[in-house]
């Protein structure tokens, strides 16, 4: 593990952030809305051997004792802010025409990718982002 080789904790989940959550994300503005054990299980391995920590740790400890979240955090958060960004997009461009598509569908009943945003954005409380079709400030996403 990176510690023993003499790399701080701090530093071996900078190289962690950079190197692997990239991986570990990509694409979750599309798929975020799932939650994926297999991923969740990398993260969690990966702090648990940086703790020098055995299996029976639980989980919510070891992410509070390194100050993290789960994945999935992260992914419904990258599938929030790709849904502003679609939001903000013209109506020419193929996403935003996909969207509409995607949303059409959603309110005929049907589940689609904008039903888990919807979802997604309930569970958060901010259902009035869905309601306006987004947010005056896209800066707080940042």
């Amino acid at each position: 593990m990176l510690c023993e080789l003499g790399t701080s904790i701090l530093n071996s989940l900078f190289l962690f952030d950079r190197m692997v959550i990239p991986v570990l994300t990509y694409g979750s503005d599309v798929w975020g809305y799932e939650t994926y054990h297999c991923i969740e299980a990398v993260h969690l391995k990966f702090c648990r051997r940086l703790l020098s920590l055995n299996s029976n740790v639980p989980k919510l400890s070891i992410y509070g004792e390194l100050g993290r979240n789960p994945i999935h955090v992260l992914h419904k958060y990258n599938m929030i802010k790709y849904w502003l960004k679609i939001n903000f997009m013209p109506l020419d461009r193929y996403p935003k025409a996909c969207y509409d598509i995607l949303y059409t569908l959603h309110c005929s009943g049907r589940q689609t990718w904008a039903s888990h945003v919807k979802s997604c954005l309930d569970n958060l409380g901010i259902s009035y982002a869905w309601i306006s079709h987004g947010v005056t400030d896209v800066t707080i996403l940042n």
